[in-house]
């Protein structure tokens, strides 16, 4: 008999430590408040309006539990309809919130696509917005001219990933070689006119990089050490003789030790 008493008590303590946590489940930890917080200075998503109704539209669940709340759903929603939004994680804070951590993508790289169409994008090539023109012109404030690319998905809209059949790992590691060398998006700009992803007869990969004087750098075997290489040429740039600005190219090389190198070669008319 005693027995019996001892098991419907652990089992009625079972029950009620069940109905306990579906109780707190749905009370205590019941979503209730959903904020941002950006990691950099945002123009685009400053207004609490704005971020009210990007909450809204992520559709997050009204009635849900933040500890069973999925939330690469509506970050998906949240990326996918503001381009220029890059969320990093979203942080559960026991018992009730949710905090977005996001912060503001910067315009850095233009991609051709097809019909004169331009693909504006961040350094995760995220498509930002599109623009449509005959020929593209670099100015100092606007993005990176890259060449030598073909996206595979010319469909891609605003808030897409473009997607490479080749040189995917050479193309991002492009901006965050120069922020290594203390050079952020705005400085990428304004050094940089075109970047262009080229093949040598000997099917090797270069990457040349064009200032807005149209001095030439070329970087060979640009998957191996990117950013040591640029901080070799951004050395070498106060050094070259103004007069062979237009006349010569700065090529950054590897030696058969593996020493990293330069050497100004004169411009073939």
């Amino acid at each position: 008999m005693k027995s019996h008493k001892k098991v419907i008590f652990s089992f009625s303590l079972i029950i009620i430590m069940i109905i306990l946590f579906v109780v707190l489940t749905f009370t205590l930890f019941k979503l209730k408040s959903i904020k941002f917080e950006f990691h950099n200075q945002t123009t685009l998503y400053a207004e609490d309006t704005m971020q009210a109704q990007m909450i809204k539209d992520a559709k997050f669940p009204s009635f849900a539990s933040v500890l069973f709340l999925k939330k690469s759903e509506p970050k998906n929603i949240l990326e996918k309809l503001n381009p220029y939004l890059k969320i990093h994680n979203i942080e559960t804070v026991f018992p009730d919130s949710l905090v977005i951590h996001a912060s503001e993508r910067e315009e850095t790289f233009s991609v051709l696509g097809l019909n004169s169409t331009y693909f504006i994008c961040d350094t995760d090539f995220k498509v930002l917005r599109k623009q449509t023109n005959q020929s593209y012109v670099s100015m100092q404030d606007n993005p990176i001219l890259l060449t030598g690319v073909i996206p595979i998905n010319f469909d891609a809209e605003e808030g897409d990933f473009l997607r490479f059949e080749k040189n995917l790992a050479l193309i991002k590691s492009i901006s965050p070689s120069l922020l290594l060398n203390n050079r952020n998006v705005s400085q990428q700009k304004a050094i940089y006119s075109k970047i262009e992803v080229a093949v040598l007869a000997s099917q090797n990969y270069v990457l040349k990089l064009y200032n807005f004087d149209n001095f030439l750098t070329i970087i060979e075997k640009p998957l191996n050490n990117l950013a040591s290489k640029l901080q070799i040429a951004f050395a070498c740039y106060p050094q070259i003789p103004v007069e062979k600005i237009k006349t010569h190219h700065l090529e950054i090389f590897e030696t058969n030790s593996g020493v990293i190198d330069n050497r100004l070669t004169e411009n073939k008319i």
